[in-house]
């Protein structure tokens, strides 16, 4: 992911303006994810939590993010590669009592991961997926001429945006997935913007960690 003021070309696809929270970051695709997270008790157990991102974070740090010792209470999420074409995320204004930024590498100067995402709840599908709610404010951008990879139980449509280092996306379409549902792979004839204002649902894979969005 790049910092806030990395390089993008705005015509390539429509931006929804109402999402105008300070950007923490742009990730273009083929960028590592680095992602750490803090469950939360209550209601929305065991899928609430707050989630931290680091714009900052490259190829370089890798071995530091896996090796570093972590604040009470956290854990390193898998490293993902972005698919989508573009993700700019933006600070989210409920912390929910939390840090806003933690300092956890050395090599990375100042507070290098910020408050991106705080899943509210969810349902969880056959032990395997998990469709969640959350609160985050990103915009997901693909070119036309992209190919995007779709699931979909004939109601809601997920489009697959973040998938686990190393996946060839081509398996995306050997995933198992729960009954009734489907995968497609598309090749878009114009950029395709989502933009959920905030409040976006992802499908989360729970054994292979890709991240899907619906399509609201």
């Amino acid at each position: 992911m790049t910092d806030a003021g990395g390089d993008r070309n705005p015509g390539d696809a429509v931006t929804d303006a109402a999402s105008s929270g300070p950007v923490l970051g742009t990730a273009v695709r083929g960028d590592l994810v680095f992602e750490l997270r803090k469950a939360l008790p209550g209601p929305g157990a065991p899928i609430a939590s707050v989630n931290y991102l680091c714009s900052a974070c490259g190829p370089g740090d890798v071995d530091a993010y896996e090796s570093a010792t972590l604040p009470s209470g956290f854990e390193r999420e898998a490293l993902r590669e972005t698919l989508a074409a573009r993700a700019i995320l933006r600070a989210i204004p409920d912390a929910q009592g939390e840090p806003r930024d933690l300092d956890v590498l050395p090599s990375v100067p100042g507070a290098e991961f910020q408050l991106g995402a705080a899943p509210q709840g969810g349902t969880l599908l056959e032990g395997k997926w998990a469709m969640v709610d959350l609160h985050s404010d990103r915009t997901l951008e693909w070119n036309a001429g992209d190919e995007i990879h779709e699931i979909g139980d004939g109601t809601v449509t997920y489009i697959a945006f973040l998938i686990e280092k190393g996946t060839d996306p081509a398996t995306l379409e050997e995933l198992p997935l729960p009954t009734g549902w489907t995968h497609s792979v598309r090749t878009l004839d114009a950029p395709l913007s989502l933009d959920a204002r905030g409040l976006p649902h992802v499908f989360l894979s729970l054994s292979d960690k890709h991240l899907w969005q619906r399509v609201e």
